[in-house]
């Protein structure tokens, strides 16, 4: 593990849960900034359920989370919650990650620079819902990127992505964490560069274990999904 700096999120005895009844916890830890970690377990372990206290959306059942603001966090979801119903353009859905008094040239000029650092600055006058679920979601992630969060929070983001897609994700995770920002993806995906992770956080019965990616990781970007 990198040595020990600026802490992004300090877990202290978090119990997380759904209407009063335990799913995980108690968990304790510390993510650090310059960081991208990996959340991973089986299902039903709780993962989206510890993601969705992280950020705010459900009440921890006890302790605390310490370090994720709305002003400091941004979530990209998984693409199964998304819905084809509005007929925006790619540029307009990254847009809408900036605050509302961002001017109109400004506006376009990080848009286009998030989609860039992804790869789709070519596909910004594109229907949203016209592009393939990977560009999909590397659209989200760039979404994310305008947001000047210093925390990312993704669940599953290469969930049934193309290689090229899922290559993109890791890449750009890598680079917002090297930048300073703290990254904490929930996936079930292994087939990742090792290189790309800083630490894997494995969820079950005992808390949060503490893993080195190198002994978890199968050394792949392309999603187990894709295969």
């Amino acid at each position: 593990m990198k040595p020990s700096g600026d802490f992004a999120v300090t877990l202290a005895g978090l119990v997380v849960g759904h209407h009063g009844e335990r799913v995980a916890g108690p968990l304790t830890g510390r993510l650090e900034s310059g960081s991208v970690y990996l959340l991973v377990g089986p299902n039903g372990c709780g993962k989206t359920t510890l993601v969705r206290t992280l950020l705010g959306l459900l009440a921890p059942l006890a302790g605390r989370v310490d370090g994720v603001t709305a002003r400091r966090a941004s979530y990209v979801p998984q693409l199964g919650s998304l819905e084809a119903v509005f007929p925006v353009t790619c540029l307009e859905v990254v847009g809408t990650g900036l605050p509302a008094r961002t001017n109109r040239a400004e506006r376009r000029q990080r848009a286009m620079r998030a989609l860039s650092a992804v790869g789709l600055d070519a596909r910004a006058p594109r229907p949203f819902f016209q592009l393939s679920g990977g560009q999909r979601q590397r659209v989200l992630f760039a979404r994310a990127l305008c947001s000047d969060a210093e925390i990312l929070v993704l669940d599953e983001p290469t969930a049934g992505v193309d290689a090229a897609s899922a290559t993109a994700v890791w890449q750009a995770m890598r680079s917002f964490a090297d930048r300073g920002g703290c990254v904490l993806t929930a996936t079930h995906d292994l087939f990742c560069d090792p290189g790309l992770v800083d630490r894997v956080l494995v969820l079950g019965e005992h808390g949060l274990l503490d893993r080195d990616p190198r002994t978890l990781l199968r050394g792949d970007v392309a999603s187990e999904e894709g295969r």
